[in-house]
């Protein structure tokens, strides 16, 4: 009883993924890679139209939730982008009729993350070979690296 109390002291509030829409993508994209290097699939990216159902879904699962439906995704998808037929059906329920005509827009930030992400994937992690094609010093591929995981972590 007294540990309770001192941890109680302690309290840390986390945001529902819900409220920290930014995390969705960046959370979708490492869970991508996650399950299709286990599937030894070469999916690389998600469709936008399918990330703005991302977006747009209240997540009572939360991240877990999040993280689920990505490996079902991958497990049922048919290309190398995630398309919106493979999300779970109970996700499809937010999609937007107009949503067609509205396109998402993505910041730089998030392009160069997905291209470096992508490479990565392709030579199999090998840094050496990624900065060869991205055409840069490994030494700014791990600053690069090293700012994907702050980000994912803020």
């Amino acid at each position: 009883e007294d540990l309770f109390y001192r941890l109680e002291t302690f309290s840390v509030k986390v945001p529902a993924l819900r409220e920290r829409g930014e995390d969705v993508e960046r959370l979708a994209h490492h869970f991508i890679s996650v399950y299709a290097e286990k599937a030894g699939k070469r999916i690389t990216d998600i469709d936008t139209d399918a990330l703005d159902i991302l977006y747009r879904y209240r997540f009572p699962g939360n991240v877990r939730e999040l993280q689920n439906a990505i490996e079902r995704a991958v497990t049922f998808a048919q290309s190398h982008h995630l398309q919106v037929d493979d999300l779970p059906e109970r996700m499809l329920e937010v999609r937007d009729p107009t949503a067609d005509t509205q396109p998402h827009w993505h910041t730089l930030q998030a392009h160069q993350d997905a291209y470096i992400q992508d490479v990565m994937n392709h030579v199999g992690g090998n840094k050496k070979k990624a900065a060869e094609i991205l055409g840069v010093t490994r030494r700014t591929l791990y600053r690069w690296l090293e700012g994907q995981t702050d980000q994912s972590e803020s």
